[in-house]
């Protein structure tokens, strides 16, 4: 580890009685080592006792607790002043070093020797005067005129306050403090001097005094000290320091000239730099050079002004003034702000403000930012971190790219639009929000009318309370939409896409599924396309919309727990209703001719728009209504009502409870189980169980099953049993009955069922098989009280008595005739075909 070094110092400097100079001690290589030192004047006689300050000054430090700038050491070796001529007067400074410490050639000592001149003495008079200094020493004294000291090297000047306006003529060379090649020098003002002309060659520190000086200087460095000084350059690389907001620099063209200040300054033409100095807050301006302006630890305001400026704000919180596409900033540490009337893009600064009414961008960093718009329309991008950003009165655009960046956005001040590439809520008073990149992301809007756009992927997009437009992109999105005035514009081929909806809805083209949400009762209606529409719990219409019969798309519509309604112009479209889910209705409207059709499960009523349907129910108790024209209507398992239009209707029933309404065609009923016929029905075949048929006031055809009862009741009716033994009544009408195999009933229960003049015909009464006549309900005798029998009289003819039953052979029928009253007239007349032979056996009389 090297020990802690410093320079050797010079073995003899010289002084001028009233100046000063000062030696450092400046140590390197300097880990973990101690370093103590000393330093004393040793006096060479009485008189140097007087001209030269006392001096003894020791100290220590710990390398490794003290910082850079503590590691040096200066001592100041001062002359006085006295009015005593004297010959040249000598002392000596001894250093002396310890611990680990060390000259440059290794030694800890060394012994530096002062030579201090006396001075010759020129005095001036009350008027303005000009005091020429030779080549010795001289103490110059101006008196109370304005004075103009040209000076040698060595001259001092004394001048009383109040005493004039007085300049300072510099000698060529000042007091030297660099032994390099190229040589260096200082010359500092007398007090009481107002002015100073530079005639030095080479590099001169120019020092001002406390008056408003006015220094013309060379190449170097001009301090005008604390007054209100005017500076002027004298060549290039010259630095001034300004310490008053009274300074004035000028240079001419062609330099490269540095102001440090510590106070508020604009630089004046042809300055290049400006240093802000201290911990003030202060500002610093440039003109319309391009300008390095640096600030200092203060919070600071750096403004280049018209060139192409680089602004370094320091450590405070600066505020940097940018103005130029070229300007070039760097905040430093502390929280700074640009305030831009061009584009821009941040850096290591935290806050972008743009000024003006011009539309510009601004871009931030990869730290947090914060960015302010104009009243222009800008471009607002916050880059990488978690920003917030703020427009202005114009239609602005905002990047968003970080879940955590914040959008404000005043009342309005214009339409504006966020561009964002995560997941994004528009915040209040923000119209429009895009959505960029491939990721699948979710866009909301606020309670304005927003439009809101997809990117390439699949999106979530809620428009917000607004009246919102909402476009897709290429992904299979998903709209949110709850105001009647949505709209939603989809690009063909752009994926799957769903609505979900709390508002009736009508999918947009290139839509494909609507999905209802909420409990309120509202509408879905498809397109021409394949579309998959959902219900809520609420009482819903679900319209497919119609559609060629030849193209290959289905849809599928899915109801809730209301009462829902369905609208379906596809014989290939799917309904899926919920078990239990509310009282459902089915519109099948089809075009294309005849169909067949099965009503889906869960679906209670079904109504068929279009001309013949071969149409069977579900398990429930189906409410269904046929075509205009023939229809096959099979209820299903259920207590089903079914309503024919017109044509040759068939009805299916297989339920006590199912219920038969007519059209205007001719309706046939083939049932299962017992079955009255209800109005509008014509026909009815019974089969399967069903052994009990009764018709209708129309002229029916009935065909029964097994050991059927059936009672055609009104109308001129046409009677079929079945196999096994029927009881069979037409009741009233001319009506035409055929018992078929077995042991058959024919019944009448009053003589009107059968009156004189037409009557009732039995097509294949069969004595054999046990068929019989059931007179029984009728009263035979009418002149007598009581229910009366019949007597048989064979083809005897009328009596006069009545209650009397004939029968004769007409033709190829028996005809049996009776007379209820006794006036020898038939009241009753029935023809039984085939001219079978009756006897009393034959009826139940």
């Amino acid at each position: 580890m090297p020990s802690p070094t410093t320079p050797l110092l010079p073995s003899t400097i010289g002084l001028v009685e009233g100046q000063s100079r000062d030696l450092l001690l400046s140590f390197q290589g300097l880990q973990n080592h101690m370093v103590t030192w000393s330093y004393s004047i040793a006096f060479d006689g009485s008189a140097a006792n007087t001209d030269l300050q006392p001096l003894s000054e020791s100290g220590w430090f710990d390398v490794a607790s003290v910082t850079p700038q503590d590691r040096s050491i200066t001592i100041n070796i001062a002359a006085l002043r006295d009015y005593i001529r004297e010959p040249t007067e000598t002392a000596s400074l001894i250093v002396q070093l310890g611990g680990d410490a060390q000259f440059s050639d290794g030694s800890q000592r060394q012994v530096v020797s002062i030579e201090i001149a006396d001075f010759n003495l020129t005095m001036g008079g009350p008027g303005n005067d000009t005091l020429i200094g030779t080549n010795d020493p001289e103490m110059l004294i101006g008196g109370a005129g304005n004075d103009t000291y040209d000076l040698s090297y060595g001259d001092v000047v004394i001048e009383e306050a109040d005493g004039g306006i007085d300049t300072v003529l510099t000698p060529n060379r000042g007091f030297e403090w660099s032994s390099s090649p190229v040589r260096f020098y200082f010359y500092r003002m007398p007090e009481n001097v107002e002015n100073v002309i530079d005639r030095m060659s080479g590099s001169v520190e120019l020092i001002g005094n406390d008056l408003d000086n006015h220094m013309v200087g060379g190449r170097g460095y001009v301090d005008g000290g604390r007054g209100a000084d005017t500076m002027i350059g004298g060549g290039n690389f010259t630095r001034f320091i300004v310490d008053n907001p009274g300074d004035v620099v000028i240079v001419e063209p062609g330099g490269y000239e540095t102001v440090e200040s510590s106070v508020s300054f604009t630089l004046g033409p042809n300055i290049k730099d400006l240093e802000l100095t201290g911990t003030a807050d202060i500002t610093g301006t440039g003109n319309a050079e391009n300008n390095l302006i640096t600030g200092n630890s203060g919070n600071n305001t750096l403004d280049g002004g018209l060139g192409f400026d680089t602004l370094l704000g320091g450590a405070g919180d600066d505020v940097l003034i940018v103005d130029h596409i070229w300007d070039e900033v760097s905040g430093g540490a502390g929280y700074d702000t640009v305030r831009s009337s061009v584009s821009y893009s941040l850096t290591d600064v935290e806050v972008g403000i743009l000024t003006g009414r011009a539309n510009i961008d601004i871009t931030g960093g990869a730290i947090a930012n914060r960015l302010v718009g104009n009243a222009g329309a800008n471009r607002i991008d916050g880059s990488m971190g978690a920003d917030t950003m703020e427009g202005g009165g114009g239609h602005d655009t905002y990047v968003v790219d970080d879940a955590g960046d914040v959008v404000i956005e005043l009342g309005g001040a214009g339409r504006d639009t966020v561009e964002a590439s995560v997941n994004y809520t528009l915040g209040a008073n923000v119209e429009d929000l895009t959505l960029t990149g491939t990721a699948s992301l979710t866009a909301t809007g606020n309670a304005s009318g927003n439009w809101i756009r997809g990117n390439t992927a699949a999106n979530l997009i809620d428009g917000g309370r607004g009246a919102d437009t909402m476009e897709g992109g290429a992904g299979a999105d998903v709209y949110i939409v709850d105001n009647a005035r949505d709209v939603i514009t989809e690009l063909a081929g752009g994926g799957v896409d769903t609505v979900r909806t709390s508002v009736s809805y009508r999918a947009a083209a290139n839509v494909e599924n609507v999905v209802l949400t909420g409990t309120a009762n509202i509408n879905a209606t498809g397109t021409i396309y394949a579309n998959l529409l959902v219900g809520n719990a609420g009482n819903n219409v679900l319209d497919s919309m119609r559609r060629w019969e030849g193209e290959p798309n289905e849809d599928t519509l899915i109801g809730g727990a209301g009462n829902d309604t369905y609208y379906s112009y596809h014989r290939l479209n799917s309904i899926v209703e919920e078990a239990n889910g509310g009282v459902d209705t089915l519109h099948f409207i089809y075009s294309y001719g005849s169909v067949s059709y099965t009503i889906p499960q869960n679906v209670e009523h079904f109504v068929y728009h279009g001309t013949s349907i071969n149409l069977t129910g579900n398990a429930l108790n189906n409410r269904i209504t046929g075509g205009t024209q023939s229809d096959t209507l099979d209820g299903g398992l259920g207590a089903d009502t079914m309503t024919g239009g017109g044509g040759i209707n068939d009805y299916y029933v297989d339920n006590l409870g199912d219920r038969v309404i007519g059209g205007d065609g001719h309706d046939v009923v083939h049932s299962s189980v017992n079955f009255t016929m209800t109005a509008g029905v014509d026909w009815l075949y019974l089969g399967g169980t069903a052994n009990r048929g009764q018709g209708n006031d129309l002229d029916n055809y009935i065909s029964g099953g097994s050991n059927a009862v059936l009672d055609a009741r009104g109308g001129n009716d046409t009677v079929y049993g079945g196999v096994g033994a029927d009881t069979i009544s037409g009741g009233l009408g001319d009506d035409s009955l055929s018992g078929g195999d077995g042991a058959d009933r024919f019944v009448f229960r009053s003589a009107s069922e059968s009156a004189a003049g037409s009557g009732d015909v039995i097509l294949d009464f069969d004595a054999s098989e046990g068929d019989r006549i059931d007179l029984r309900s009728i009263d035979a005798d009418a002149t007598r009280a009581g229910n009366q029998a019949f007597r048989l009289i064979g083809d005897a003819g009328f009596s006069g008595r009545g209650g009397e039953l004939r029968t004769e052979t007409q033709g190829g029928s028996t005809i049996v005739t009776a007379d209820l009253d006794g006036d020898a007239i038939a009241d009753f007349r029935l023809e039984l075909r085939g001219a079978p032979a009756l006897s009393a056996a034959d009826f139940f009389l």
